[in-house]
């Protein structure tokens, strides 16, 4: 089975070291195909807090599919760099592509920018966005499809949902809520989708949401997926729940 480590909302600036060397070093020995980083990499979008989130990155020794967050963009109150240039530091020390893809001999991964620089926190992915996806996986029919990005969908967003499930997106992973969560789409609506959402919550900031600091293992295969929550116990990162989904002609089902 192909592996994932799915992190997010690292928040350079609001990390905790300690939890950023633990991370390091669970991540390190899972040893995953690809890390997955679904955004908001610095609290304030400031060069120092950049650099130490390409930093960690960095050191980290396999492939990285990363995409920003709305923290990682120009804040509000320099309204005319948010305007002009919102992800000029954002380029300059992690990506110049804000849209990106990871592909290997099982796995493809669109990562998706859902930052809308005119709005406070809610994202959105274009059509245009949409097509780019449906090319790759029609141009990679046999591999598994995972999507990433940093907002979750909502329900205003069904023609978005209606258009993953069309073009086959088997898997989408998000952030933003500092929430970790995995369920199928179906659940979440209340309609028949085969996509399955997970969540993960905030890696190794301070901001906690009810949740501890934590990320996701995703081992998978085209007939299942697996989750394993790693959270922050104080001294090291530990397996807290585990779920598993099979695929059927329905969607994926709890195993």
């Amino acid at each position: 089975m192909k592996r994932i480590a799915h992190i997010s909302d690292l928040h350079f600036g609001r990390a905790d070291p300690a939890v950023v060397d633990g991370l390091a070093a669970d991540l390190s020995e899972f040893a995953p195909d690809v890390c997955v980083v679904t955004g908001d990499l610095t609290q304030r979008a400031r060069p120092d807090q950049f650099e130490r989130a390409r930093r960690f990155l960095g050191e980290l020794p396999f492939p990285k599919l990363v995409v920003p967050g709305n923290h990682d963009i120009a804040p509000l109150w320099q309204p005319l760099r948010r305007i002009s240039a919102p992800f000029r530091l954002y380029k300059h020390h992690i990506a110049e592509l804000l849209d990106s893809v990871f592909i290997d001999d099982e796995v493809l991964v669109v990562g998706l920018c859902t930052v809308r620089p005119l709005r406070w926190k809610e994202g959105g992915i274009y059509r245009r966005q949409l097509a780019w996806t449906e090319a790759m996986v029609r141009d990679h029919p046999r591999h598994f499809h995972v999507l990433a990005a940093h907002h979750p969908l909502v329900r205003d967003e069904l023609h978005v949902v209606d258009a993953l499930d069309r073009m086959g997106v088997e898997l989408m992973l998000t952030g933003h809520v500092h929430r970790s969560y995995s369920a199928p789409l179906s659940r979440q609506l209340g309609r028949s989708h085969s996509v399955l959402v997970a969540g993960a919550s905030t890696a190794t900031s301070t901001r906690l949401r009810g949740q501890p600091n934590g990320y996701n293992r995703i081992a998978l295969d085209r007939a299942r997926v697996e989750l394993d929550l790693r959270v922050w116990d104080g001294q090291r990162f530990v397996s807290q729940s585990t779920a598993s989904y099979l695929r059927s002609s329905e969607g994926w089902l709890t195993s």
